[in-house]
């Protein structure tokens, strides 16, 4: 017996907004992540205010890694608001669309975001790699793949431009820590970075084959579904039940049809339901019409 064969599924083709998951999934993951920013921005200010003048973060970088934390925190919900808005009373289409492009809004800002913590916090610093990679992953699953390109595009290169900078001395590495100098001779040396930079890529690139597993596996199951309503449509198509009123003839008991034709009971019937007709005659028909051959025929009997 040989087995089925799998639908192709083309994982690089476009979102359907019908099957995808949209922007409405999309926004309530990122209610979690601005709940747990909150935390995040709270431990910052405890920071500042807890720590001492000579301690181990630099006071003014803190402030600014604060800020940055209020100011994303007060513009991703203001995307979350925005997203309400422009999708209110639309029309599914049109929400999608609307919705969509402030995602693509929102997602910018959290990338952004992800850079300069980076930069603050050491731009080879695992942890905040790791938050990078889980945004990309997010973006994959998410996103159509011209902006996932974008966005890897995007979110790499500015990785690679703050290693550059640091490396060269244009920017000081892990600001934010008073440590910064020290760290950076261990750091920014050339067998580090091309460590971390191997570490970076394996998790990414695994990640990304689950997540790309995930969306083949939700492809083929949306793929799937498809069929089955066209089947089911195709059925409830070839399903034909008479309703209503049939008008007919008094007379000669035809029945007018929608184009205002007369057709005999038995034409009308088949055109308009799943039933054929055989031929026979009732014993009343019988005997008015044939009544006197029957009778003779069984004489001669």
């Amino acid at each position: 017996m040989t087995k089925p064969a799998r639908p192709e599924t083309d994982l690089f083709a476009e979102h359907d907004p019908a099957d995808a998951p949209g922007p409405a999934m999309f926004f309530q993951w990122l209610r979690v992540f601005m709940v747990l920013l909150v935390p995040f921005t709270l431990g910052y200010i405890l920071a500042m205010l807890v720590q001492p003048v000579n301690g181990f973060f630099d006071r003014r970088e803190m402030v600014f890694s604060t800020g940055v934390n209020l100011a994303l925190l007060l513009l991703l919900t203001a995307s979350w608001l925005l997203h309400r808005r422009v999708t209110r009373g639309a029309d599914p289409e049109q929400a999608e669309r609307r919705g969509y492009n402030v995602m693509v809004f929102a997602t910018a800002l959290i990338v952004a975001f992800c850079l300069i913590h980076l930069h603050l916090i050491g731009s080879l610093s695992s942890l905040d790699q790791l938050l990078l990679i889980a945004v990309l992953t997010v973006v994959s699953w998410f996103f159509r793949w011209r902006e996932v390109m974008i966005f890897f595009i995007l979110g790499h290169a500015g990785l690679v431009a703050i290693v550059a900078l640091e490396s060269a001395g244009v920017l000081a590495y892990a600001p934010i820590l008073r440590e910064g100098p020290r760290l950076a001779e261990v750091y920014l040396t050339p067998w580090a970075i091309t460590g971390m930079a191997g570490n970076y890529l394996l998790v990414l690139i695994i990640l990304l084959w689950v997540t790309w597993k995930l969306r083949q596996a939700f492809a083929l199951a949306s793929l799937r579904k498809q069929e089955a309503i066209r089947a089911l449509q195709s059925a409830l198509e070839q399903v034909k039940t008479l309703r209503g009123l049939v008008p007919i003839c008094a007379h000669c008991k035809k029945i007018r049809d929608d184009q205002g034709y007369w057709n005999e009971v038995e034409v009308y019937v088949k055109q308009h339901s799943e039933a054929d007709f055989t031929h026979s005659l009732c014993p009343a028909c019988a005997e008015k019409h044939w009544g006197n051959l029957l009778r003779k025929g069984k004489g001669e009997k």
